[in-house]
């Protein structure tokens, strides 16, 4: 889930949504790292409960400074996994990211 405020020049962030992902009693911030394509990082994440009952998941939400940051960033295919104090929470791969992209451009444009 990719969201930003105020257009291309307000901050942004980026959630990961999933029942791998631990959902915790309340939101908190922890040290998550994001392995893109074979590089990693790790960043303060915000981890939230999202659901109810056995349709309870988490959802880890990174700070992007900007929305225009956020769109540079995405490519057309890419690789992701998450990992919470070296264990893996979530994995995957896009596609298409470039459609994607040109849709989030769009949105941006009409923030202005």
């Amino acid at each position: 889930i990719m969201s930003t405020l105020h257009g291309g020049d307000g901050m942004a962030t980026i959630s990961y949504v999933g029942h791998t992902i631990p959902a915790p009693d309340k939101s908190s911030l922890r040290q998550i790292s994001l392995t893109q394509d074979g590089e990693t990082q790790t960043v303060s994440a915000l981890i939230s409960p999202v659901g109810r009952g056995k349709k309870k998941m988490g959802m880890v939400s990174f700070a992007v400074p900007s929305g225009n940051i956020l769109l540079g960033a995405i490519e057309d295919k890419q690789s992701y996994i998450l990992s919470d104090k070296g264990k893996q929470i979530f994995a995957g791969q896009w596609h298409d990211g470039l459609k994607a992209r040109d849709a989030f451009a769009s949105c941006l444009a009409k923030r202005r």
